[in-house]
């Protein structure tokens, strides 16, 4: 019951502030942007919606059972407009535009993006870059998490997909331990796998 408390805690953060800014730019800006826009504003709104739905679903079946337990359900779906829902103006998108509809599980994926997204903006200064790189390469598809952060050492990098693990350096910010163990259960139930690259005060990269 603790993890599943923890990672809903953890994961509803995102989609609401997400729903938050969608919510205040049609707010204020309605008469200044067009219908397309504000179509997307909406649709960004429901997407998150039935991502905190599943969320909860999720968590209920933790508490029942196992996160093991889950039900994937992939359905075709345009990777490249899921990747730029998350992307503010902190964050640079980049694709090769090789990858338009792919089989995938929207609530997984979502997890995946908010929580190395988040984690990238937590642990970088303000004004350096972050990027999301969507590639293909031969039969795979490649996600790219590129931050200038503070970085993590090669003792840590072995145990930072383990729950409730958290570096000594990232002690005095927010977090529960739980965020890269849940994007280790999501791209694996893809049949996908995680990498990092990392050096103490220069960066880090996650590669999907």
């Amino acid at each position: 019951i603790q993890k599943a408390v923890s990672m809903l805690s953890h994961d509803v953060r995102i989609p609401l502030t997400v729903i938050g800014m969608a919510k205040d730019t049609l707010e204020h800006y309605f008469d200044r942007i067009d219908e397309t826009k504000r179509r997307e504003k909406l649709d960004s709104i429901g997407r998150q919606i039935r991502y905190v739905i599943e969320l909860l679903d999720t968590v209920t079946m933790m508490v029942q059972g196992s996160f093991d337990n889950i039900i994937f359900k992939p359905e075709p779906l345009n990777l490249a407009v899921l990747c730029q829902i998350y992307i503010n103006h902190q964050l640079v998108f980049t694709t090769d535009e090789r990858i338009t509809t792919a089989m995938i599980d929207e609530t997984l994926v979502s997890r995946v993006l908010i929580n190395l997204l988040s984690n990238a903006v937590k642990f970088s200064p303000e004004t350096s870059e972050i990027r999301l790189e969507l590639s293909l390469r031969e039969s795979w598809i490649v996600l790219r998490v590129v931050d200038q952060g503070m970085g993590i050492s090669e003792a840590d990098q072995q145990h930072i997909f383990d729950p409730y693990y958290r570096t000594e350096s990232a002690q005095h910010i927010w977090g529960t331990g739980l965020g890269l163990n849940i994007v280790k259960d999501c791209v694996e139930h893809h049949q996908g796998r995680i990498m990092v690259k990392s050096i103490v005060g220069q960066g880090t990269t996650f590669v999907i």
